[in-house]
């Protein structure tokens, strides 16, 4: 990895205000270095997208116009005054529509990387052919070890870091109205200084990849899919493999239900039998279907990351592996776990047993009440329908 020593990963940008204070773009700066992040701020103007595509329409109108109408030198002059107007009120309107931002770039270098690949345990391809999980202490017995662009794809990149953005909180001496355990941006969103965080497309893959979308190209074979998930990550390469089967299996389907509806015109007499076949057909397709479905499911996994679905273990790794922070506002207390010897935050059991004593008690007081009304309902009705019979 020594070559990759000047790489830096594919960024995520967090759009700040034009108004934010220096000295809190300095503190947000000096916590995302602490958490192994590079951050560099730059002032951009943005203008509106929709605006511009209106205005742009508008122009070429205006122009198709001028061409048609053919007017004479007077009437020219005599507009001219009118034009100059028009376009001192188009100026004043694109500077209205340009807003002024401050784009955080965030990136993280190659050590960083490695750092938070092993802390995850990200599955990677050894020079031997197999799957190991990442360790930054014996990164040279993976593929492409000296160029970490080649070992961490793009998703790879932005998992990793906004794994390490989750990890980056306030600070308490620094920062007021910190809520449980909002991340560090959370806390700029909250406090309107972030506006959005996204990160940020490369032309040449995303071009590569609507190329294979094209519409010569009825399914995607596993080379697309790899490229989708080397670029968008797993779950939306499996969202895509999943419409790719189901697309294919819904053939199988349409072909039942041609034939049957082919049959039902020819032989309208048999058309009950032919429903009741057809039920039948769509029942035992969808029971092949699901099960087809797991089966492709565990070949994907396996081929992705050298995991068998259902494996006691693999799962256990598969899960460390995706790991993910506990949901920022979760409050509780650090506890040792049971099984692992990790601390982690639980939630106090006393509170737990209190608020469902709590809870439980609403509940029952409610339907003591609720049957009480009930009776006192029904004696009331009774009452009355017992006056009218002696009526």
């Amino acid at each position: 990895m020594r070559k990759g020593s000047g790489w830096e990963s594919s960024p995520i940008v967090a759009a700040f205000v034009a108004d934010t204070p220096e000295e809190l773009l300095q503190s947000v700066g000096a916590l995302l270095k602490k958490g192994g992040l590079d951050v560099k701020f730059e002032k951009h103007v943005v203008e509106d997208e929709v605006a511009a595509a209106k205005k742009k329409l508008k122009e070429q109108k205006e122009l198709e116009m001028a061409q048609s109408a053919k007017r004479g030198e007077e009437k020219e002059e005599e507009n001219g005054n009118g034009a100059v107007e028009k376009k001192e009120n188009k100026k004043v309107e694109e500077e209205e529509k340009k807003e002024e931002v401050i784009l955080g770039t965030i990136t993280a270098g190659a050590d960083s990387i490695m750092t938070l690949a092993s802390d995850l345990g990200l599955v990677k391809l050894c020079k031997d052919g197999k799957k190991r999980q990442f360790q930054k202490s014996s990164v040279d017995l993976f593929e492409n070890s000296s160029e970490p662009g080649k070992i961490f794809t793009e998703a790879d990149q932005l998992l990793l870091i906004g794994y390490a953005l989750d990890m980056v909180r306030p600070s308490e001496e620094e920062f007021d109205d910190i809520h449980g355990r909002e991340t560090l941006l959370m806390w700029c969103e909250r406090q309107g200084y972030v506006t959005s965080v996204y990160g940020v497309h490369d032309e040449d893959t995303v071009d590569d990849i609507l190329s294979r979308f094209s519409l010569k190209k009825r399914n995607l074979n596993d080379d697309d899919l790899l490229t989708l998930r080397a670029y968008f990550g797993d779950k939306v390469a499996l969202y895509f493999a999943f419409l790719n089967y189901y697309t294919s299996s819904l053939s199988v389907m349409a072909s039942g239900g041609f034939f049957a509806v082919l049959l039902a015109s020819v032989f309208p007499a048999l058309r009950p039998v032919l429903m009741v076949l057809f039920s039948v057909f769509a029942c035992v397709w969808g029971v092949v279907f699901i099960a087809g479905w797991k089966r492709r499911n565990t070949e994907i996994m396996y081929a992705w990351r050298d995991h068998v679905l259902g494996d006691a273990a693999d799962d256990e790794r598969l899960r460390r592996s995706m790991k993910e922070e506990l949901r920022p506002q979760f409050e509780g207390q650090l506890e040792a776990d049971a099984i692992t010897g990790e601390m982690e935050f639980v939630f106090p059991a006393r509170k737990k047993y209190t608020r469902f004593v709590v809870s439980m008690s609403v509940v029952l007081l409610c339907l003591y009440i609720n049957r009480d009304g009930g009776d006192v309902h029904s004696t009331g009705l009774h009452r009355h329908g017992h006056q009218q019979h002696l009526e």
